[in-house]
């Protein structure tokens, strides 16, 4: 064997030491350099995947929050439009209240004006009786010739008033 070794110019010793050379290359090469090179692109794999799962996940949660702000406004929408309703409801009320108040004030302004013409008539026709009395006065004193009229006299004339008063009521 160490013939054909000689005829190929392979020199034993030389070659074992670059066999060990190698090896200890080898070794130093996988150790110092090639272990940290796999690792850092192990870590470097290991970020991008959870970086992609991080993504997934705050994009599901992007969808989740989109669904949930969509909700609320939904939810927003329908409680803005029944305090709406309610608040017409309550101005329908509030302004049956006013009307109601309007007609009680009105009722009670036309009451007091009745009342108020009830007296002022009242008034009219006292003045008015005691206008007639004193002229029925004066015409008896001219039909009687002249002379004061008797206590007679004057009960005639009221009583005639009195018919006088009923006849004008009746009016």
């Amino acid at each position: 064997m160490s013939d054909l070794l000689h005829n190929f110019g392979i020199d034993w010793k030389l070659l074992i030491a670059q066999a060990v050379n190698f090896f200890i290359l080898l070794y130093i090469l996988k150790r110092y350099a090639y272990a940290p090179v796999v690792k850092m692109l192990n870590e470097r794999h290991r970020k991008i995947k959870k970086g992609l799962h991080d993504s997934a996940e705050a994009e599901k949660r992007l969808k989740d929050a989109s669904e949930k702000g969509r909700d609320i406004v939904k939810a927003a929408e329908a409680k803005a439009l029944d305090e709406i309703g309610r608040a017409e409801e309550t101005a329908r009320e509030r302004e049956a209240e006013l009307i109601e108040a309007a007609h009680r004030k009105a009722d009670s302004v036309l009451q007091s004006a009745r009342k108020a013409a009830e007296g002022e008539r009242e008034r009219a026709s006292e003045e008015m009786e005691g206008a007639a009395k004193d002229l029925v006065l004066l015409a008896t004193a001219k039909v009687l010739g002249k002379m004061e009229p008797s206590e007679r006299d004057a009960h005639l004339v009221g009583e005639a008033l009195k018919e006088l008063r009923v006849a004008a009521k009746h009016l």
